[in-house]
């Protein structure tokens, strides 16, 4: 066998001894240095480092002995001293070996080469998903602080009316919304729940701030008007595959009046002082008019209903999350045991963020480690 000619080469340090998809016409042999393998990744945005090659080991052999481009690239981590092996320096280096030997050859480096694109593909598959999980990871939570700004200040106060509300959701995106805000000489009390959870839950909540926020220009707002609007726009929204019950409230700070609107909403609790005693008013009471939910017909339409509120009224409104929160025990939280822990929280006549504060207590006491299955919402008025 002649003479092999084989050349020295000197790479420095992020120099390129070859590259992914290339012909594999020549390898490398390590005299001194390190290099590291790495494959692209995420339309060769990034890459995965799979292998470092030190002194005395070859890199890109396979290639050479399969004819089969290069699935990953060659990149010098420190200055490397190699010796370069051609593939006509390779054909010359085993053209006297036996045939089955040649063939055990080209048959263990095709196994290795499968081997390895297999183990690389399942770690681009991997990291791939991993890195998805984390992008939609970063997004909700992103998505989260963004629909945190749809919320009110925890309290409100215009002039003897005062309201305050309390909402954590069961996911990073809500699907519970509440809010309070005063238009001409009415204040106006929002409360929905839409349908499911997560992502599309939070798209109808979006919707129906959007809304809201636009609403706030007409001084001629009632709640039916208000609820055939939002209904239409939730519609229009979800194409009719999703609806929010909501309750609506707007009390007129000159007339005392409360008017309201429910959609297929839980109904508020109304506590009312008589001779210095608080009493539960019938649950149906703010109820009397039951509208559809927001969303099911564009053509639906809504009635509204009015009442004097009193000095000393309190008035709790929630979603399903609150009466339907469980404990370890499977238990729920329930109606009876929220207007009980309402009726105590009132006794002396708290502020209402006090009201809130204790009701949030016993709601978090009862569930203790339980996860959260819905979001939990609600708000509390009082006139003073």
């Amino acid at each position: 066998m002649a003479a092999l000619n084989l050349k020295k080469i000197r790479f420095r340090p992020g120099q390129r001894l070859f590259s992914a998809g290339e012909e594999g016409d020549s390898f490398y042999i390590i005299e001194q240095g390190i290099v590291e393998v790495v494959i692209p990744l995420l339309h060769k945005t990034t890459e995965m480092k799979i292998a470092s090659i030190g002194p005395g080991e070859a890199v890109g052999e396979l290639s050479v002995i399969t004819h089969q481009p290069r699935n990953a690239m060659a990149r010098a981590v420190t200055f490397v001293n190699a010796i370069k092996v051609t593939d006509k320096d390779y054909k010359q280096m085993v053209a006297e070996l036996p045939g089955w030997a040649k063939a055990f050859i080209l048959s263990l480096a095709r196994r290795i080469q499968n081997t390895d694109v297999h183990l690389s593909q399942e770690h681009v598959k991997s990291l791939r998903t991993a890195v998805e999980h984390a992008r939609m990871g970063k997004e909700l939570k992103i998505a989260h602080v963004v629909q945190n700004t749809l919320f009110p200040e925890p309290k409100g106060t215009y002039g003897d009316f005062t309201v305050a509300g309390f909402y954590q959701s069961a996911s990073e995106c809500c699907g519970d919304w509440w809010y309070h805000k005063q238009i001409g000489n009415k204040v106006f009390v929002w409360l929905g729940d839409a349908t499911g959870h997560g992502v599309s839950a939070a798209l109808v909540v979006s919707a129906a701030r959007s809304v809201a926020s636009i609403l706030e220009y007409d001084k001629e707002l009632t709640p039916a008007k208000a609820l055939k609007i939002l209904s239409h726009a939730i519609f229009q929204t979800s194409k009719g595959r999703a609806s929010m019950t909501f309750f609506l409230g707007c009390y007129d700070l000159v007339s005392g009046l409360f008017t309201y609107g429910n959609a297929s909403h839980d109904p508020p609790l109304l506590f009312r002082p008589i001779r210095g005693h608080y009493y539960l008013e019938q649950p149906t009471f703010l109820n009397k008019v039951n509208n559809p939910s927001l969303g099911g017909d564009v053509d639906s339409e809504f009635k509204e209903a009015s009442f004097k509120l009193e000095k000393g009224d309190y008035i709790l409104a929630h979603t399903d999350g609150v009466t339907d929160l469980p404990n370890p025990h499977h238990l729920h939280f329930g109606e009876r045991r929220l207007m009980n822990t309402f009726f105590k929280s009132i006794q002396g006549t708290p502020p209402v963020e006090d009201v809130v504060k204790q009701i949030t207590h016993k709601l978090f006491d009862f569930k203790q480690t339980t996860h959260l299955e819905d979001d939990v919402t609600f708000f509390v008025m009082h006139l003073g």
